[in-house]
């Protein structure tokens, strides 16, 4: 099993853990593995032959056995016995809104309820609302998300996918014949939530290569062959293609099968008008194929754009991200220090970092009071000297109330370096409702950035309903930056609505919305969702060094301390 493998298997330990009701440090010690053996360098096997797998930073003695086991024999007897224990379907139950892990163990074990089928039953029975703690507005969010549930079908985040893809591509190219492979389609073009995975396969020759992938032993169910195409089914229930190519065939079989349709469309009716026909291009690059047909190439990112995003300006790239925002850590509901989470930042070669906390409404994440936000800045404090290489700044993820007011009063957002400002709360305001609850937050003068704009979660809730454009307006007005998410599960700002900001004149921040040490890396998935929009680095507030931003941080928190004198 690869890392990322072992990883999954621990995170589900953790999750059968968390469902079983056992204390968060144990359920946190699972996870926090799965985060470090995610992100360690070097072969798995050998780490484990070497006994060097505790020496890893987030595995201890007892995480460090589990991953022996599963190394050394293929399983793990504690998730065998979770799984015996406990059905998996309540697994699934406490991923939607509404009821979590708390009241998923409750259905199960007193109302033997233990899938979302049966919950559905249920609800539609008119019965849901006689169990403890469904009331008339839970029966409402856990109706909403089974039914999105049910419409999104088979999707799944985009890490899932990428591990997916990877995984299959490994096995693939372990059989005789194939020389490469390289991932495209939706994961190619990192689509937010992909419900396929599409895969080049180069060898020669093809039918016998071909044969071959019928033949092997891969994580996928066969279904079918169309000549180089083959067919398939990966857990749970992704839709594979594997599209198999000659050498001289690479360039055109990545474009075509990067997609998406209309735009393959587009561009092979614009290289029939140039004389060209796309499908008898040989070339091994993609870009080869772009070049004879007399058009710019277009990042991957860009392609769901259609034709005309090949004029677009140099997009921004994770290289050109200094420092990044919106840090969580133990302090609220992170999963590793303060001293973690800078030295990951650090690590992942940044100049600079935002602490961002919870504030005292979030009690259910922990959120800081007054009191407790002092006792952070004085930990910073000796957190910033033992960590000289990078620039911490002390921020918090206010959350923004429901008449629009932040959850601190303007004494204490005046000790912030910045003020992240997020609705996480009464999502089910109006448009109109909403959008001016938002405005009003944006009125206070300690208000930096905007956090996860439309409050969305992939998979599980979609985004309340507001008034984009005169929240871009109050934005350029009041210098709020707005927030591009990376998180996989929220990507919010959407990628469709970037354009128009821009526009409007909007600038952005990246920020991972990290929880972990591991999740620093969703910097990488918020850059990918800005490319999606078009986004060029010089919109992007922290594509800037670390002076020119600490200036502007206290420049403007000096000057929201005058105008609320």
């Amino acid at each position: 099993m690869t890392r990322q493998e072992v990883a999954k298997v621990l995170d589900l330990i953790a999750r059968y853990k968390k469902l079983r009701g056992e204390n968060k440090f144990k359920v946190g010690a699972y996870e926090r593995a799965a985060d470090a053996l995610a992100r360690a360098e070097g072969d798995l096997e050998d780490l484990v032959r070497s006994g060097k797998l505790t020496s890893i930073e987030g595995i201890g003695k007892g995480t460090g056995s589990v991953i022996e086991e599963i190394v050394r024999e293929g399983r793990s007897r504690l998730l065998e016995e979770l799984q015996a224990e406990i059905p998996e379907g309540v697994l699934d139950l406490a991923e939607l809104r509404g009821v979590g892990s708390k009241k998923a163990r409750e259905l199960w074990q007193r109302y033997g309820i233990s899938s979302i089928d049966e919950l559905e039953q249920a609800i539609a029975a008119g019965t849901a609302e006689d169990l403890s703690g469904f009331g008339t507005k839970t029966v409402g969010r856990v109706e909403q998300s089974i039914r999105l549930r049910k419409e999104d079908g088979s999707k799944v985040l985009l890490p899932m996918a990428l591990e997916t893809a990877a995984s299959l591509s490994e096995r693939l190219e372990s059989i005789a014949g194939v020389k490469e492979t390289i991932v495209s389609g939706q994961v190619r073009r990192r689509h937010e939530t992909p419900d396929s995975i599409d895969i080049v396969v180069i060898g020669s020759p093809v039918k016998s290569v071909a044969s071959r992938i019928v033949e092997a032993d891969l994580p996928v169910e066969i279904i079918g062959r169309k000549g180089a195409l083959i067919e398939g089914r990966a857990r749970p229930d992704l839709e594979v293609r594997l599209h198999l190519a000659t050498p001289s065939a690479r360039g055109r079989t990545l474009l075509t099968s990067t997609g998406p349709e209309d735009l393959v469309a587009g561009i092979a009716k614009l290289a029939r008008e140039r004389g060209v026909v796309l499908t008898k291009v040989r070339a091994a690059g993609e870009d080869e194929v772009f070049e004879r047909i007399g058009l710019p190439w277009i990042p991957p990112e860009r392609r769901d754009a259609g034709v005309e995003a090949a004029a677009d300006v140099p997009l921004v790239d994770r290289g050109d991200i200094r420092g990044t925002f919106h840090v969580h850590s133990t302090w609220s509901d992170g999963k590793n220090s303060l001293e973690e989470m800078v030295g990951a930042a650090r690590d992942a070669g940044l100049e600079y970092v935002g602490i961002s906390d919870h504030s005292k409404t979030a009690a259910y994440a922990g959120g800081l009071d007054e009191t407790r936000v002092k006792m952070q800045a004085a930990e910073l404090r000796r957190v910033r000297k033992a960590f000289p290489d990078i620039r911490v700044f002390h921020g918090t993820e206010c959350d923004i109330l429901p008449d629009g007011s932040l959850d601190f009063d303007d004494d204490t957002l005046a000790g912030f370096d910045f003020v992240i400002g997020s609705v996480h709360s009464q999502f089910s305001m109006n448009r109109a409702e909403m959008t001016d609850r938002i405005l009003r937050a944006m009125d206070n003068p300690f208000l930096t950035i905007l956090g996860h704009v439309s409050g969305r979660k992939l998979l599980i809730r979609p985004g309340y309903e507001v008034e984009y454009e005169r929240i871009f307006d109050k934005a350029v007005e009041r210098d709020v930056i707005i927030e591009i998410n990376g998180h996989p599960r929220r990507l919010d700002l959407d990628w469709h609505l970037m354009a128009r900001a821009m526009e409007l004149g909007v600038r952005f921040s990246i920020n991972p919305d990290a929880h972990s040490v591991g999740a620093i890396d969703h910097v990488e998935t918020g850059v990918w969702n800005a490319r999606r929009g078009g986004v060029p680095p010089e919109r992007v507030f922290n594509t800037l060094g670390v002076d020119e931003v600490a200036r502007h941080l206290e420049e403007r928190r000096k000057q929201a301390m005058k105008k609320t004198k």
